[in-house]
């Protein structure tokens, strides 16, 4: 596969391969979400993400070794690694850094929260912590990032921002005119290595913006009957302190998503 990727390389320019894999990742996940698991057992009916390679790159897949190609995701996370580091790609590598620990951690990837959508939580089973993580590729923007991590920092205990190195100076510019944000960590990665790692240079402080209202407003009304044997927000909010609802909203998570969580790092550890 390695060799496959300097021909590529001695093929086509940089800016135009990365151009193509990101339309070629535009397709598998389209295509993904319609195929994966239908008729799974039946390979004629499965999705192969190799004729949409040969379309957009016009170039036989026959030159990729047979091992590479009998997993879609695993041959797409290859050509991302390589060309298009984009969230996809960095997600599932974290979760597979020394940050993220498997016997003790629940993940989940992409939780809705008020206008926004959080990349990755973690809730630290053993210490009993939540812990926010925002991505921000080569590719991204901070357009938005000021209200995310507003948003998040409601919810969770820690709130980290993890970027390409390339974005350095443009970050260290947000957080000196964002000083509502001094609490958020930042972690680094730098996408020209060869092999993706991630580096802590800010460690996150607990968060001050963490609101009752807000962890209130996230249970169902069947769990808060159930949880707080009330359905008055106010009333609850009134008689209880922040660190038992906080605590009652980690273990909610815990709860809800457990087996998706196994399931992410099986899906992770895939990639390896």
């Amino acid at each position: 596969m390695e060799d496959y990727f300097i021909l590529l390389n001695s093929l086509l320019a940089k800016k135009e391969i990365e151009k193509k894999v990101k339309k070629l990742f535009s397709f598998f996940v389209n295509n993904e979400k319609e195929n994966n698991y239908i008729n799974n057992n039946n390979n004629n009916n499965k999705y192969n993400i190799y004729k949409d390679f040969e379309n957009i790159f016009n170039f036989k897949y026959s030159l990729i070794s047979s091992k590479e190609i009998n997993d879609n995701t695993k041959f797409m996370y290859l050509l991302l690694r390589s060309y298009y580091q984009n969230e996809f790609y960095i997600k599932r590598k974290f979760v597979l850094s020394k940050f993220i620990d498997e016997e003790k951690d629940l993940i989940k990837f992409e939780y809705k929260l008020n206008n926004s959508r959080l990349d990755l939580l973690k809730i630290d089973k053993i210490r009993n912590i939540s812990i926010a993580y925002e991505i921000k590729t080569a590719f991204d923007s901070f357009t938005r990032l000021k209200s995310q991590l507003l948003d998040y920092s409601t919810f969770f205990d820690y709130v980290y921002i993890i970027t390409s190195l390339s974005h350095k100076n443009e970050f260290d510019s947000f957080l000196y005119e964002n000083k509502v944000l001094n609490h958020v960590g930042v972690i680094f990665y730098d996408e020209k290595r060869k092999s993706t790692t991630f580096k802590k240079i800010k460690e996150a402080n607990k968060s001050p913006l963490l609101n009752k209202k807000e962890l209130i407003n996230f249970f169902n009304d069947k769990e808060l009957k159930i949880i707080f044997n009330s359905l008055n927000k106010e009333e609850i909010i009134n008689s209880f302190d922040i660190d038992v609802i906080n605590n009652l909203f980690k273990k909610s998570l815990i709860n809800k998503y457990s087996l998706k969580s196994e399931e992410l790092f099986k899906e992770c550890k895939k990639l390896k």
